[in-house]
């Protein structure tokens, strides 16, 4: 199993990324401009937008997209992406503890 998707990895380098703190739990996200947005769709697959869609919040030039899904439906870790997130030092320890619950 690879520790990520290149080219969701990818994405996200090239792209504002973040991270929060929800109902005890940290979340990531990933700002996709309204030009960039097949591109998004292609690297994560049409097949996660099917069914129930994916959770986001509109602007008027850009979406922001959860991410956890997608990387929990890759089977990854969000810490094996933790380069793409500036703010990474401030919750990698919360980050770490919760995936020990997943292990």
């Amino acid at each position: 199993m690879a520790e990520v998707d290149a080219d969701l990895y990818e994405f996200l380098k090239e792209n504002e990324t973040g991270l929060y703190r929800k109902n005890g739990e940290v979340l990531s996200y990933v700002l996709v401009d309204f030009d960039r947005l097949s591109q998004f769709v292609e690297v994560v697959g049409e097949g996660y937008f099917d069914e129930s869609g994916v959770g986001v919040v509109m602007r008027n030039r850009y979406l922001a997209i959860e991410l956890d899904s997608f990387i929990e439906g890759y089977s990854h870790y969000l810490s094996s992406y933790k380069k793409c997130f500036d703010e990474w030092e401030e919750y990698e320890s919360e980050v770490l503890e919760m995936e020990k619950r997943y292990k």
